[in-house]
């Protein structure tokens, strides 16, 4: 697998070099060859059951290390791309948790079935691709132990956003009566470094599909949902979205904000419903293109929290 400057996973872990990175990981410092210089740890594995993962590549000396994000994390509603150097002596406390982990030896060497998730952790001295080891079950507690410090460094590599979208949505009023429309608004920020690319949901080509889609189900949790009926999912069309802002050109599919801009517009649309309360999530599918680096895909889900339908 590869963690590369877009946040796409791909062959094998490479140690880079990405445009704003600090070194260039083929060019060796103070004399010394890369192989005694540069070493590189990879890790991952999926967020949510249907796309979308956490990427991390820690680099060595003086370079940028980085973390791709498919999903939110953590609880934040974030997707995108960070980079950043890391304090040398935490990057060093990290590999020597990994190597006397001997990961190696506890990884899973068999086949898994399709769609089994798992976790992946890979470790190169040189600096160059890393062999990655699968894992279908908890670890060992060394193992988990290297693990939990690489995900402590990559909310430090957070820190240092570069290509990133932040998410938020919002009921425009507490409670709906039976038969209303539901209405909310949603606000796609670029929070990054540079400028961000990602699909316009206003732009579609397709009435039907708009990379947004919506869950509305009866408020409880989700273990104790009958799904069937206490649970309707559907994608946002065109039709049920309008500006708020101003309005894009029309047929743009993809939109590049700058740091700090937005993208905002409602989403007014009808559910057949009981009286109750309910909880909802607005999900944005973004797709990604490995031949533009600034374009940011993903699964962002954006909490809508409680809302009341009234007789």
């Amino acid at each position: 697998m590869t963690v590369t400057k877009d946040g796409s996973p791909g062959s094998s872990v490479v140690a880079g070099p990405w445009p704003g990175s600090a070194e260039d990981a083929d060019s060796p410092q103070d004399g010394q060859s890369s192989k005694e210089t540069f070493w590189n740890i990879s890790y991952s594995y999926p967020l949510r059951p249907f796309g979308g993962s956490i990427w991390v590549n820690l680099l060595s000396n003086g370079q940028e290390s980085t973390l791709s994000l498919t999903a939110n994390w953590r609880g934040r509603q974030e997707i995108g791309f960070y980079s950043g150097l890391l304090p040398a002596d935490r990057s060093e406390a990290v590999r020597t948790l990994v190597q006397r982990s001997d990961f190696a030896r506890h990884a899973h060497h068999g086949n898994i079935a399709p769609d089994t998730p798992y976790t992946s952790l890979g470790y190169n001295p040189s600096g160059e691709a890393s062999e990655i080891e699968i894992f279908v079950s908890q670890p060992p507690a060394p193992v988990a132990a290297a693990m939990n410090a690489i995900e402590d460094l990559a909310e430090e590599i957070r820190k240092h956003a570069y290509l990133v979208i932040a998410g938020s949505a919002a009921w425009n009023q507490p409670r709906f009566r039976v038969g209303d429309a539901l209405e909310l608004t949603v606000t796609l920020r670029s929070v990054g470094e540079k400028a961000v690319t990602f699909d316009n949901p206003l732009g579609s080509t397709d009435p039907g599909w708009t990379s947004l889609r919506m869950r509305v189900a009866a408020d409880k949790p989700d273990d104790k949902l009958d799904w069937e009926r206490e649970v309707v999912q559907v994608d946002v069309a065109r039709h049920d979205l309008l500006t708020v802002k101003r309005r894009l050109p029309k047929g743009q599919p993809r939109i590049e904000l700058a740091p700090g801009k937005e993208l905002q517009f409602i989403v007014r649309r009808k559910f057949h419903m009981s009286p109750g309360f309910y909880k909802a999530v607005i999900t944005y599918h973004g797709s990604d293109d490995h031949d533009n680096l600034k374009v940011i895909g993903g699964a962002l889900d954006m909490d809508l929290g409680r809302i009341e339908i009234t007789p």
